[in-house]
């Protein structure tokens, strides 16, 4: 649950400051962003340091469906079949990755 969290943070301490800086919304946003990058940090040191880099490929996997979402949800654009195709691809292999066996 960490790690989810830590790629969420992530993601809305970018979509925070976005928001203030091309959208031109109230310093709120920018307080938002900073308090979700101090929450992303806390989370991150709360994660066994021999495993703390699933949170990184988490975030990946996140990023990646948080790109296909905006274009299609926020920008009302379609998706073309090699968005679709390549962001399949990168979450499979984020998936490989976090689901293979390691030694501890």
């Amino acid at each position: 649950m960490i790690y989810l969290g830590v790629a969420l943070a992530e993601i809305f301490a970018c979509i925070a400051f976005w928001m203030w800086s091309r959208r031109g919304r109230s310093i709120g946003w920018l307080v938002a962003c900073m308090v979700s990058l101090l929450l992303l940090a806390a989370l991150f040191t709360q994660s066994p340091p021999d495993v703390a880099w699933r949170s990184v490929w988490i975030s990946g996997a996140l990023y990646v469906v948080a790109g296909i979402g905006w274009k299609w949800l926020a920008e009302r654009r379609r998706l073309e079949q090699r968005e679709l195709i390549g962001g399949g691809l990168c979450l499979c292999a984020i998936a490989m990755i976090l689901l293979a066996p390691y030694d501890a």
